[in-house]
């Protein structure tokens, strides 16, 4: 069995990043979190449409993330216009 010398024995404090401190620690996958933005509705993603399929924008530090069918991942430096 594999020992984790950085584990705790209990950790305090959000679910997702704990999640994913784990997830890193244990299986080495590090885990893409939404960064500070925050919508009118306090959530950390807008709702938006790519073609005919809704989902899920994600704007992260330095890309987005359009999550549902398919998954877009967007690097910022990529972006050349946006309409809204």
């Amino acid at each position: 069995m594999k020992e984790f010398p950085d584990l705790e024995p209990e950790y305090a404090g959000l679910k997702y990043e704990i999640c994913a401190m784990l997830f890193k620690t244990v299986g080495g996958v590090s885990i893409v979190v939404p960064g500070e933005f925050k919508s009118s509705k306090n959530t950390s993603c807008v709702k938006c449409n790519y073609k005919t399929a809704s989902g899920n924008l994600f704007l992260l530090k330095k890309s987005l993330i359009f999550i549902n069918k398919p998954v877009l991942y967007i690097p910022i430096s990529e972006i050349k216009s946006a309409e809204f």
